[in-house]
């Protein structure tokens, strides 16, 4: 009898099987059985306490990783525990195995285990880099972009994300990096679908400049997180050819050249109140200043104004780019699909003063769209449409 359990329970039945017959096939059916099932994860400490001193070191981690994976994402002090009890002492003996779960782990294991534990375990992957397969690379880069992005929000603290309205981003990152399948990934599809249909009303928050590095990062994160989704799908992204995405950018820009209304009356505006002040100001002083003193006076008068002609500038082009721009950009990503690499691929050396083909105007906006972390979101979207 195994203690703690009544001697009929399925438990102790496995566990004396096991003991008695440790290279049964059957028997270790019914331990991976018995493992996988959602009740047994509640109690994955006493199970595992038990399990993994009835079966051999070779086949411990096999039969009862998603206990392993359970307590790995739940209760991570627990999971280092138990690890150096029954796995660490043998890693080395068995690397096959352990590469491939340990591989797994690592995404997940950003957001719970202590950095110590990580680094220990990269350094076993890299002195057994033969095992991995050509996956690994991406998902060790994905793992430092996800590093980054949590020490920035860290340092940003996760109230102030809440308070941001950043708060379901975080969550559904962490969603797509603890799924074990496309059923667990659901809610982080569904997400990604509410982004497409509730674009103008989300992308508002991504214009405050006190959370721009987080902004920036996230939407870089995002992108990753959705490369690793998509490892769950055996249908192949659509994607533009490289040339003709090019084209297609590049060409939709030059229209932008038909939206700038807005911006002209503000000029326009400019225009009429410096001539309302200079009226003003010879009414007031013309009859005590004259020649060079009016001259000057009116040069003290207009410096403040341009001052403010440039701050007003840069927070029009801003209002207009968040009002009128970004739809008509959101609307060009939904319709041709170039992704973000492409559109970058279309202005690097082709959106500059030194081109005679685009225009000062086409430049600014062009610029605006490139590094708008809330169209790069947007982009990344469209895939789960």
């Amino acid at each position: 009898m195994i203690d703690g359990q009544p001697e009929q329970s399925f438990l102790n039945w496995l566990c004396v099987g096991l003991k008695s017959f440790p290279h049964d096939s059957t028997l270790h059916r019914f331990v991976s059985q018995y493992c996988s099932q959602a009740e047994t994860r509640d109690q994955a400490e006493d199970v595992l306490n038990l399990i993994c001193l009835a079966v051999q070191p070779a086949r411990r981690l096999i039969l009862t990783e998603p206990l392993w994976d359970y307590l790995l994402k739940t209760d991570f002090a627990t999971f280092e525990r138990l690890w150096n009890d029954y796995l660490q002492p043998y890693r080395d003996h068995f690397p096959e195995q352990f590469v491939a779960y340990l591989s797994e782990w690592l995404i997940p294991a950003v957001w719970t285990a202590s950095s110590g534990w990580i680094e220990e375990q990269i350094l076993f992957l890299e002195d057994h880099a033969d095992l991995l397969d050509n996956r690994f690379e991406l998902t060790f880069e994905f793992y430092e972009v996800l590093k980054y992005y949590l020490k920035n929000s860290r340092d940003l603290t996760i109230e102030n994300i809440r308070l941001a309205g950043f708060e379901r981003f975080h969550q559904q990152l962490r969603c797509v990096c603890f799924a074990r399948n496309r059923e667990e990934l659901q809610p982080y599809i569904e997400f990604q679908r509410s982004l497409i249909s509730d674009f103008n009303n989300w992308a508002k928050r991504f214009h405050n400049y006190n959370q721009k590095r987080y902004q920036k990062h996230l939407a870089i994160t995002w992108e990753w997180a959705a490369q690793h989704a998509h490892k769950y799908s055996n249908s192949k992204l659509p994607q533009l050819e490289q040339q003709l995405a090019v084209d297609c950018t590049r060409d939709w820009v030059k229209t932008l050249e038909n939206h700038q209304t807005y911006s002209i009356l503000i000029y326009i505006s400019y225009v009429v109140l410096a001539g309302i002040i200079a009226i003003c100001w010879i009414f007031l002083f013309g009859n005590y200043l004259e020649g060079a003193g009016m001259i000057f006076s009116l040069v003290c008068a207009f410096a403040p104004l341009l001052w403010l002609k440039y701050s007003v500038d840069k927070y029009f082009e801003s209002h207009h780019y968040r009002k009128c721009v970004r739809k008509l950009a959101s609307l060009f990503l939904r319709n041709h699909r170039p992704t973000f690499w492409q559109l970058h691929l279309a202005f690097d050396g082709w959106l500059n003063r030194s081109n005679p083909k685009v225009s000062e105007f086409q430049i600014k906006y062009g610029t605006f769209i490139v590094n708008d972390p809330a169209l790069r979101i947007y982009r990344t979207a469209l895939d789960f449409e």
